[in-house]
């Protein structure tokens, strides 16, 4: 395990363990402790004097509050997932109303409150570790045809198996070499063989050429997309299982696969026909990087990512360009594999 998951996780275990020990520490305090002849561990620590269970009718208003209570906490991780500290304090309070209305429906002792204690210090301990750490984010989908790709989940063989062909690059590939295709000497069709594989590691920007690690996406002697691979950060993997980690279509690539009738989406959108901002921003929303440049640019940038980025999860971004018609002259798609930080 590298570095910066292992201080993740020690600080976040030395915090468990403290929230452990004073919680610890206020039961053992409220238990030796007297007062009126009495424990404090069994002195009530709220006003009210109902003791009975709660009925049917309060059991459902104090579980309508807990369900408000977690929608809107839902709504507030989904919109404020880049101001994460503002996030969690607001988390925080909207849960607590619910829980300090049940803990005061009736009467409490120490017990409770230890109780109540501890389960704030789990909520602050939740809380802590989503500014930290983060939720897994969910892969965007790149659909061709009935082919849908995930980066990082979607292998070859199941490319190959939808009638796609992968010519891998057996060095430093020119722009010759691409117009020369399929007669070029530097492409190699990859024929499912399992004796073929790609070396262990992160091979995005490698400082030397990788063997099998990019390819070019065919379909009908012409290349569609250019395609980089990725199997294990441990071991090196059979090409066949290896994921695609970064997609790349040139205005040509789009024009041949218009021509070859293959269409392209990305989440649903069509992305060969207008793209209109609405229909983006109601499809990523909050996703959508510099939305304000977007009639200037002809450009979308989005990116899919947790509070620590690719240090736990994978994280994801896609690069659109367009003309002044608003249709795609470009789209870049990489994931970003959970590991170290760069």
């Amino acid at each position: 395990m590298n570095m910066g998951r292992l201080l993740h996780i020690g600080l976040m275990t030395f915090l468990g363990i403290s929230f452990i020990f004073c919680t610890c520490f206020l039961y053992r305090n409220l238990k030796n402790t007297l007062g009126n002849g009495k424990r404090l561990i069994d002195e009530p620590v709220n006003e009210n004097t109902k003791t009975g269970k709660l009925g049917l009718g309060e059991i459902l208003v104090y579980g309508l509050m807990f369900i408000i209570a977690i929608l809107f906490v839902v709504q507030i991780i989904y919109k404020g997932s880049r101001f994460p500290s503002a996030t969690a304090v607001l988390t925080r309070t909207v849960i607590l109303v619910p829980i300090m209305a049940f803990f005061n429906a009736r009467k409490r002792t120490g017990k409770s409150l230890v109780v109540l204690f501890a389960s704030l210090l789990f909520l602050v301990f939740c809380t802590i570790a989503y500014i930290a750490i983060g939720l897994p984010v969910k892969a965007p989908v790149l659909t061709l045809n009935n082919t849908e790709i995930k980066l990082g989940h979607t292998a070859i063989k199941e490319l190959m198996n939808d009638g796609f062909d992968i010519y891998t690059e057996k060095g430093r590939v020119t722009a010759l070499d691409i117009m020369k295709f399929p007669n070029s000497n530097e492409f190699e069709k990859y024929s499912g063989s399992p004796d073929i594989s790609v070396a262990k590691g992160y091979h995005r920007r490698p400082m030397k050429p990788v063997p099998y690690s990019k390819a070019v996406l065919v379909k009908n002697n012409a290349i569609i997309a250019r395609l980089i691979f990725y199997g294990s950060m441990k071991k090196e993997t059979p090409l066949k299982d290896c994921s695609i980690i970064y997609f790349w279509m040139k205005k040509d690539d789009i024009s041949k696969a218009k021509d070859n009738k293959i269409s392209i989406k990305l989440n649903g959108v069509d992305m060969l026909s207008v793209l209109k901002t609405d229909t983006m921003k109601k499809t990523f929303g909050r996703k959508i990087l510099r939305p304000h440049q977007i009639e200037a640019d002809k450009h979308y940038l989005i990116s899919w990512h947790s509070n620590s980025n690719h240090l736990f999860y994978n994280s994801y971004t896609a690069s659109i360009d367009m003309d002044d018609n608003y249709l795609m002259t470009g789209i870049e798609l990489e994931c970003q594999i959970a590991r170290e930080a760069d």
